[in-house]
């Protein structure tokens, strides 16, 4: 069977060139080292490749020549170079020249022995890495590319030329681990002349003869074959994922066989030099002038090459609009039929009267679409139709701006636009689930036409976006939305987004399920929904593959295939051949950019490496990468022990303004899968200080700010301390003078006034002496002289007492003040007043300055005889509000105010009296004469100074 006649048959590769970065396209040599980083040696240099940028080496950094012939690691990870004039190894960040037997001569293979010392290979000898130097070993007259194998027991296989020529006879020769001179290894006969051999892995070795490639071991001196594949003149080998062989042809060309004795595929025309399978199960070929190519499989085949624009499914056959014709695709087969028809189709439906299609602003149907008969038109709209459902008799027209038109036997049934409920007249195409009919749009979701009733789903319901790109259901009536940002589910209620961290922002084209599992087409591959999370499955590529833009996606669930129309053409996935080799990505750390400096790192930094950045603030900026090609994998980091957090879709991280200190970054791979590297990359940032930043410089200044935080301490302490003695003594000497005039007061007048009254009691007594009888006024009010002396005598007496009560107690309490109030207040008051009450409201405890309290004693004493003598009041409240800060005193009673014409009261100066002892403390006055009196004063605790 010809290889050229399958479709499936004819893959579609990512290319890697110069464009993206190579030295050249000419490349002799691919590898996968054990970080993940693809290493690729080129006729103008060796790259780097993590998948998403390229680094070049030459000359200058370290390489003996640019045209790289070979690259391999040994048992350490250190990495080594075979080149045209001679052997490297990777010191560092740079590559050294090592010094072999073989002079300058080029090395054309470079192998890891099985102690893990160095094979290296030229065009007749081998080389094997001992202490101290090289052990050369006489290969034979071979080219140098025919390969050579270090067994698990130390022993090295090699291929030798036996004739003149590569056409002629060649045979297997084995070294002992001490040895220098070969043995020949008997074959067997479909594997004699076997030129090319390479490890298979696990002890075994894949030999390629003039007709067919053999997998096998040694066994005492015999190769003995386990498996043939039918592939002739191969050079280059390899075994895939799953076990296939892939090959490259001595000839040009690359080859695959799935299994042995099965005829086998040619994948490729183009001449290859070398190819490694990745990690992911990808193939990576190096080819003589085109770059490197990457297979992820056979999966993904091209049916044409005609851009096509939408798809529709009947059992096993495909429809799809491409350009002016309408497409007939076999499932079975992937061969397809075309038929032009007319310019610019666009929607294709399967209907039961036949195959509809679309063209701009009119509806036209086939019955039999590849018979030359001409379309006849069904129906028109307007404007362009955008899509079309058929599945009963009625067909769903809709348009960009004509919402939806529904037709029956060509009439229309009726009209839905936004005002019935469908958010816009710009619908994008509709999709039948057993819910109703769903269209869809690109700026207001979906809408669910159910009869009249219409439901529509958007972002603000759960939708990740409400530009609708696709609707799948579930068995179980679990509506699936693909959205240009992710995947969204819908349970007849409320909307949610699945796997927004796995799927990214990208289109999600279709939505289908598959043996009771849902499956997502995005824009970067094929996911798998389990429950709330996404799995990518396997390294398919879809855009990324082609460098094509994809326009509709369909599953055929009778060939379990999924066909993508594309702007490159129209593309079969094979579920079947899907690799689907999912690990655990790796991390790496690509450079490190401090302010303008640039640090290219040659590798993992898996060893938490540490970095020594010069004095001051920095800008540093580290780039990380997630070794993973198949898919799109992420980067996470954190600082110190900090939480993790996504680096973002440039896998880069910036610190704008890093100080002094020791700071550790650590970083770890995200893959498609959520699954974590099992590695985690460490890079230490050391900062030097400053001068003034350095340790001792800080302690100094430390240990200084602290003397003198001391000293000031101090400073201030002594200043509080003598303002407080000075204080206290201030107050000491006022209190004593209090005491001193309260005791000239009691002393002095006191005895004075007692004395008066004495002398009033004896003229009183002397007048009764003599019989004389008190006199009496002519309304019959006292007119004693004497009475009126002794009345105001004692009156004194008693204001004198409150003085010195006033002045003597330096302690007096907001509840003292209260009770003294009280009683006099209640003594003056007698039948006058019958309800009186005199409260404290706050703390009794609070203590009074003696001059406040002396004032607020007089206003109450004021605003008293007021209230007795003029007002007429029946009840009389006296309150006291002390606080911390301040104290008020509020004199209310029910009676009539009277102003006074002049100075009246005990003070003598009334109402003008009161406010200006309130203002002398530093306090207010107040008085409210709307209802009653109420006399209410505020001072501070504090005295101000006089």
């Amino acid at each position: 069977m010809s290889a050229l006649a399958r479709a499936d048959a004819q893959p579609v590769f990512d290319t890697l060139t110069r464009a993206d970065g190579l030295p050249s396209d000419y490349v002799q040599a691919v590898y996968q080292d054990r970080f993940g980083f693809l290493w690729f040696g080129t006729d103008a240099g060796l790259a780097r490749y993590d998948g998403r940028h390229v680094v070049t080496f030459t000359a200058d950094d370290g390489l003996p020549d640019p045209f790289v012939y070979a690259v391999g690691e040994d048992r350490a990870g250190v990495l080594w170079v075979g080149t045209f004039s001679g052997l490297a190894r990777k010191e560092g960040e740079r590559f050294v020249e090592v010094a072999t037997p073989f002079g300058d001569e080029p090395i054309v293979a470079v192998e890891p022995g099985a102690d893990g010392r160095m094979l290296i290979q030229t065009g007749t000898q081998v080389g094997v890495q001992e202490e101290g130097g090289w052990r050369v070993l006489d290969a034979g007259a071979a080219n140098g590319w025919s390969g050579v194998v270090a067994l698990d027991d130390g022993s090295i296989v090699v291929s030798r030329r036996l004739g003149e020529t590569d056409d002629g006879p060649w045979d297997l020769a084995r070294f002992s681990p001490r040895g220098r001179t070969p043995v020949a290894v008997a074959t067997e006969q479909t594997a004699t002349g076997g030129r090319w051999i390479s490890g298979a892995g696990d002890g075994r070795i894949l030999l390629a003869g003039r007709e067919e490639v053999a997998l096998g071991r040694l066994d005492e001196g015999r190769f003995v074959p386990e498996a043939a594949y039918p592939i002739a003149d191969a050079r280059r080998m390899t075994l895939g994922a799953r076990g296939e062989l892939y090959v490259i042809a001595d000839e040009g060309g690359i080859w695959s066989a799935d299994a042995p004795d099965v005829p086998p595929v040619l994948l490729s025309t183009q001449r290859a030099q070398d190819l490694v399978v990745d990690r992911e199960g990808g193939v990576w070929v190096g080819t003589f002038g085109q770059g490197v190519l990457r297979l992820a499989g056979r999966h993904l085949g091209i049916v044409t090459r005609t851009p096509a624009l939408r798809l529709a499914v009947d059992g096993p056959t495909v429809w799809a609009t491409s350009g002016a014709a309408v497409v007939q695709i076999d499932s079975e087969t992937m061969k397809p039929r075309s038929r032009m028809v007319r310019p610019g189709l666009r929607e294709v439906v399967v209907a039961q009267e036949g195959l509809y299609l679309t063209s701009g602003p009119s509806g036209m149907w086939l019955e039999d679409p590849l018979s030359p008969a001409l379309p006849v038109p069904r129906f028109m709209d307007p404007n362009w139709i955008s899509g079309m459902e058929a599945a009963t008799d009625t067909v769903w027209v809709s348009g960009y701006g004509s919402g939806i038109v529904r037709y029956r036997d060509g009439a229309v049934l009726d009209t839905l636009r936004a005002a019935d409920g469908l958010g816009t007249d710009m619908v994008e195409g509709l999709t039948r689930t057993s819910h109703g009919v769903w269209a869809l749009t690109r700026s207001n979701g979906a809408a669910l036409v159910q009869g009249d009733r219409i439901t529509r789903v958007t972002r603000t319901d759960g939708l990740p976006s409400s530009a609708i790109y696709a609707v799948g259901e579930q068995a179980d009536g679990t509506v699936w939305f693909g959205t240009d940002r992710g995947l969204g589910r819908w349970d007849g209620e409320r909307a949610t987004a699945v796997g927004a961290r796995e799927l990214g922002r990208q289109r999600i084209l279709a939505v289908f399920e598959r043996s009771g599992v849902m499956f997502a087409v995005g824009e970067r591959g094929l996911y798998q929904v389990e429950g709330d999370r996404v799995r990518a499955l396997g390294p398919v590529l879809f855009g990324a593959a082609t460098r094509a833009s994809i326009n509709a996606v369909a599953y055929v669930p009778a060939t379990d295939r999924v066909v993508l129309a594309t702007t490159a053409g129209i593309l079969s996935l094979d579920f079947r051949k899907i690799p689907n080799v999912i690990t655990a990505p790796q991390v790496a750390v690509l450079s490190l950019r401090v302010d303008d400096d640039e640090q290219v790192l040659m590798g993992s930094v898996l060893d938490g490496r540490a970095a020594t950045i010069p004095p001051g603030r920095h800008r540093v900026e580290i780039e990380f990468a997630s070794l993973f090609y198949g898919a799109g994998a992420g980067v996470e980091y954190r600082v110190g022990t900090g939480p993790w957090q996504p680096t973002g879709p440039e896998q880069r991280v910036v610190f704008s303004d890093l100080g002094a200190g020791e700071h550790v970054i650590e970083a770890r791979a995200v893959g498609p899968d959520g699954a974590l590297s099992e590695a985690v990359a460490r890079m230490t940032l050391q900062v030097a200080p400053r001068w003034w930043e350095r340790p001792a410089v800080v302690w100094a200044m430390v240990l200084l700010g602290l003397g003198v935080f001391a000293l000031t301490v101090r400073e201030l302490s002594q200043r509080r301390l003598r303002r407080e003695v000075e204080r206290l003594e201030v107050g000491r000497r006022v209190q004593s003078e209090r005491e001193r005039i309260s005791r000239d007061l009691h002393d002095h007048v006191g005895a004075q006034l007692s004395s008066l009254l004495a002398g009033v009691e004896l003229a009183k007594l002397a007048r009764r002496a003599r019989g004389e009888a008190d006199p009496v006024g002519g309304d019959g009010a006292m007119a004693d002289p004497l009475e009126a002396v002794e009345t105001d005598a004692r009156e004194t007496i008693r204001q004198l007492r409150e003085t010195i009560w006033a002045l003597h107690d330096e302690a007096l309490t907001a509840g003292a003040f209260c009770q003294r109030l009280d009683a006099y207040v209640r003594s003056h008051a007698k039948d006058r007043i019958a309800d009186v009450q005199v409260a404290c409201d706050g703390t009794p405890e609070q203590v009074l300055p003696p001059a406040v309290a002396l004032s607020l004693y007089r206003i109450a004493q004021e605003a008293v005889t007021n209230a007795l003598k003029h007002s007429g009041a029946r009840s009389l409240a006296i309150t006291l509000r002390p606080t911390a800060a301040s104290v008020s005193l509020a004199i209310e009673d029910d009676g009539r105010f009277v102003p006074p014409a002049g100075g009246d009261g005990l003070s003598g100066f009334g109402i003008g009296s009161m406010r200006t002892r309130a203002e002398q403390l530093g306090g207010t006055f107040d008085l409210d004469t709307a209802s009653g009196t109420r006399v209410c004063v505020d001072v501070p605790v504090t005295i101000p100074p006089a």
